[in-house]
Formats: C-alpha cells, structure tokens, sequence
C-alpha cells in the first residue's frame, strides 16, 4: 500500500512528493503510536477510578405474579454478577410497559420472590431492577 516505485520510476512521484509522503507516513505513525499510549493510559485510570468509587450490582426481573401487595414472584432475565444474593436493604425500581417507574427498598428476597419494604404499591409493574449491595470497593471515596 506504501509502495509508490511504479509512480516514481513513470516519473509522477517527485522528491517533493516523496518528502511529503514520508512526513505523513511518519507522523501517522506517531500519532497512531500516542493515541494507542493515551488510551491504554485512559483505561487504567479509568479501572483505578471504578476501584476507588465502587459498583453495584444488579439484577433485572420480570414479575410473574403478586402472591401479597408487597410480595413479587419473579424470574431472573439478567445479572452482572454471576450469582446475586438480594439483601435487605437492596434499592428495587419497579417498572411498567409505559416507561413509569417507583423506587423502593427490598425487605427480602431470593431469585424467584422478593418483598418490598414500606408498601410501596407494585400493582401495575411488570419488571424489577435491583442494585445489589454492599458495593464493591468503597462508594464516595475515603
């Protein structure tokens, strides 16, 4: 792709062009080279700042039926954590098809039923996001 002998030797690819072809090819190169430092140096930070702040968790659920008006039985459609424990304490959003939402607390729960703490009406919901606690690292910082 670099190779230009055929336009030199037809005489179309001059010692100006030639110049400027190395100037370009050589600082591409080096800009290629600082990008390719400067995000590798990105990423770092980046994990020593999620190391320093911390992560929750979580786990998404359909809601299948309501046995209790703060009792939900579920099934698990996905989690970042291979095995979540629901704790109590565990902030829950409950969601409906039309995109509303109520925050809540869990009062307990496992993989297939959860309990709401303080009554929060979950009548019209249909899918549960819980952030799983205690983070990892430390939130806030020192």
């Amino acid at each position: 792709m670099t190779d230009f002998s055929y336009y030199k030797n037809i005489g179309v690819l001059t010692a100006v062009h030639e110049e400027a072809l190395e100037s370009y090819l050589a600082d591409s190169k080096r800009i290629k080279t600082s990008m390719t430092d400067s995000f590798g140096s990105m990423l770092g930070k980046k994990t020593a700042l999620n190391k320093i702040w911390g992560s929750r968790g979580y786990a998404c659920f359909n809601i299948l039926s309501r046995p209790e008006a703060t009792t939900l039985n579920v099934s698990m459609v996905y989690s970042d954590i291979s095995s979540p424990e629901i704790k109590s304490g565990d902030s829950i959003m409950l969601l409906t098809n039309s995109g509303t939402y109520v925050s809540a607390q869990v009062d307990s729960g496992s993989l297939s039923q959860i309990k709401i703490k303080n009554g929060a009406s979950v009548s019209a919901h249909v899918k549960a996001i819980i952030f799983l606690s205690p983070s990892a690292g430390q939130v806030g910082g020192k």
